[in-house]
């Protein structure tokens, strides 16, 4: 999977996965997160765990999360990471969502950080215009843009490493 628009729509797909357990305007605070998740897959972890063994034993996520460093973790928090692990659970589909991630790499040496960028905006976009605006308005825009500013940081970082 190599261009730009299979990439986007195969993490808009996993949405999918979410009919019936989420409300349609619900999708994004899933898949946002998990989309981040799979790109930092490839950093170094303090838990030991890889992403890919996640899809066997979800139970470890809190595990895997915490094996970041405290400004990654924190961007989780601003997606009220915990609090969707746990509805994925509790509907099965935690497992399910790390399985189908597992196929697309987002890491940086496939991904350039530029496009990555574009990535999440398409995504953003697309949700943003599936979401219903009584709801849009209900966002504090304070947390979007501390997220979207703790995203944007995180890109630097990955291309100051690279």
């Amino acid at each position: 999977m190599n261009r730009f628009q299979e990439k986007v729509s195969f993490i808009w797909g996993l949405a999918d996965l979410l009919r019936g357990d989420y409300r349609q305007s619900e999708y994004a605070n899933v898949i946002l997160p998990f989309t981040v998740l799979r790109r930092l897959s490839g950093q170094p972890n303090a838990s030991g765990i890889g992403f890919t063994d996640l899809a066997r034993t979800a139970d470890r996520v809190p595990r895997y999360l915490a094996g970041f460093s405290p400004d990654v973790r924190h961007i989780f928090e601003c997606f009220r990471f915990t609090e969707q692990v746990s509805r994925l659970r509790r509907a099965g589909l935690l497992s399910l969502l790390i399985e189908r991630l597992c196929e697309i790499d987002l890491q940086p040496e496939s991904v350039s950080n530029h496009e990555m960028g574009y990535i999440f905006e398409e995504l953003i976009r697309k949700f943003s215009c599936t979401t219903p605006p009584a709801v849009l308005a209900a966002c504090c825009p304070r947390q979007r843009s501390t997220c979207v500013q703790n995203i944007r940081a995180l890109a630097w970082n990955f291309m100051a490493r690279s």
